[in-house]
């Protein structure tokens, strides 16, 4: 760092010349990089904020600007390659610095909002003229992380657009690249393959954690609206007014595509809040549908790490499911199937390798045992138990302590 910080120096007041600003951006960069490796998020968003800085006094705000130069080339040490699109991949390394170290670190000053902009503005640019200006995966990476970023924000509309326009930049690069290697059956071939599968993968992880958003977000104003959950009172309309706003807004950050490919690529149509068992079944099955399809694309047996985290997003699917369910005997079954599935994912961990994993499995199924005596305490209001139910009552009390002690 003190080399690097040393090497700037030099370069004082000179950074917007043509032929210091690649320089001078990649530098910045590797100084905010290496302060996020070494945990001082202030100093890394300091450096990246110097980098953006650079970059806007150059570019003026405006898409064409003069062509940097790059002392790389000129030296004979890299291959000659087209300065405008290195300068905006850098940019891209720039902005992406800066919403991983807000992701991480929610504390730091820096505006989001704007940067998210920047970068749909910067993914937008590059669009039409992949693979020049920057590959299909790297591209469609950066579309997965703005629609995780508008998930969090449960912006849904925008969220659902990116993951669609990464789709089809990803089927882009499985016709053009991988369909003319896999007819020669070359290692390449089974590279590409690879990669392909791994991005789509990571999209319909995407599309699984939509699902679950909108099932957690809408069980929660359906809670506020019966008069259950006054702590979440101020958020009341949260779900419904966010995916209004972004409905009435002009300013939404959209990509454009025709209705045959959203339709193709879109998994999940609803963005509203879910009211009825109905809907909530339909979206239950395409979470699970999706689940399938990780499965099947992932070798999971050897991903200890996906395995667990498909585990507990399917035991969240059954949760949330349950809530719409109105009936105690089959509220009963769906916590019962989360039981299952969580138990055979432990039989899977080492507890000394998985520690983590599994305290965090072995709490749900301290909490999911209680529930279903909770259900099952409820009924007795209407009904006595039967003998076999006391005993199964015992069981699951005995089950909810054993698993609260593993926990702790």
């Amino acid at each position: 760092e003190c080399f690097l910080s040393q090497s700037m120096l030099l370069l004082e007041d000179k950074e917007l010349d043509s032929n210091v600003i690649l320089v001078a951006i990649i530098t910045f960069n590797i100084l905010s990089y290496i302060n996020f490796k070494l945990e001082y998020p202030e100093k890394s968003v300091k450096y990246s904020y110097k980098a953006l800085e650079l970059y806007m006094s150059y570019t003026k705000g405006q898409d064409n600007f003069p062509s940097p130069i790059d002392i790389l080339t000129i030296l004979d040490l890299q291959v000659e390659s087209n300065t405008v699109y290195l300068l905006d991949r850098k940019y891209m390394d720039t902005l992406r610095s800066l919403i991983i170290l807000k992701k991480k670190e929610e504390k730091v000053q820096i505006d989001i909002e704007k940067i998210v902009m920047y970068m749909h503005k910067l993914l937008k640019k590059q669009l039409g003229n992949i693979p020049i200006t920057i590959n299909h995966v790297s591209w469609a990476i950066e579309a997965i992380r703005l629609a995780e970023y508008f998930l969090s924000c449960n912006r849904f509309i925008e969220c659902k657009n990116h993951l669609v326009i990464a789709s089809i930049t990803m089927e882009r690069y499985y016709n053009n690249y991988y369909k003319g290697y896999a007819e020669k059956s070359n290692d390449k071939g089974k590279c590409l393959y690879t990669r392909y599968k791994s991005i789509i993968s990571f999209i319909n992880t995407c599309w699984v954690k939509y699902g679950l958003t909108l099932l957690f977000l809408s069980k929660k104003q359906l809670l506020i609206q019966e008069g259950k959950d006054n702590f979440l009172e101020a958020n009341i309309y949260k779900l419904e007014s966010t995916t209004q706003s972004i409905k009435q807004s002009t300013g939404s950050l959209m990509f454009t595509c025709t209705d045959e490919e959203y339709q193709e690529y879109i998994y999940i149509t609803e963005d509203n809040c879910i009211t009825n068992y109905n809907d909530a079944k339909l979206l239950f099955v395409n979470i699970l549908q999706l689940l399938n399809k990780i499965k099947v694309d992932i070798s999971i047996s050897d991903n200890i790490y996906v395995y667990t985290e498909i585990a507990q997003y399917i035991s969240k699917a059954y949760k949330y499911l349950a809530f719409y369910e109105h009936d105690k005997i089959n509220q009963i079954k769906l916590q019962k199937r989360r039981i299952d599935v969580l138990e055979e994912c432990l039989k899977t961990l080492n507890v000394e390798d998985n520690e983590i994993a599994c305290s965090f499995i072995w709490f749900e199924l301290a909490v999911i045992n209680s529930t279903i005596v909770d259900i099952k305490i409820e009924h007795l209001k209407a009904s006595k138990l039967s003998p076999e139910e006391l005993v199964e009552i015992d069981q699951l009390v005995n089950n909810s302590v054993t698993y609260f002690q593993l926990y702790i």
